[in-house]
């Protein structure tokens, strides 16, 4: 086996997204990690996911950041346009509509951190 000597140099505050910085030494390199506080007081605010099976509910495809939305509530919409512009491991990745309709809802903004599912637009389908 291999012995591993951890030393803990210090614990930071929780800042406002209940997210603690510790600062140690493995083996002798200085580390630090960013852990959440889980008893901390922040309220966690859980986007909404996209719903399984519902066409015009438009989830992101794999976590990342917005960069841009291309569409605005109400405005009418076809097949493949595109909805919403992702960032996701220096990647750039358009999200675009499953479905001709009307936007009924956009539920993010640029700069928002996205995980795999979570709803990013809400299409009224035209039957």
């Amino acid at each position: 086996g291999k012995n591993l000597i951890v030393k803990l140099i210090s614990v930071g505050e929780s800042d406002d997204e209940g997210v603690v910085h510790i600062q140690f030494e493995l083996n002798g390199q200085p580390r630090s990690v960013h852990v959440k506080d889980k008893s901390s007081k922040v309220a966690e605010t859980a986007k909404p996911k996209a719903l399984q099976g519902v066409t015009g509910s438009v989830g992101a495809s794999m976590p990342g950041v917005v960069l841009e939305t291309k569409v605005s509530k109400g405005d009418e919409i076809k097949k493949g346009d595109p909805l919403v512009l992702m960032s996701a491991m220096k990647m750039e990745t358009i999200i675009t509509s499953p479905c001709d309709g009307t936007v009924k809802q956009v539920a993010v903004t640029a700069g928002d951190h996205l995980e795999g599912g979570d709803l990013v637009v809400e299409i009224e389908e035209t039957i």
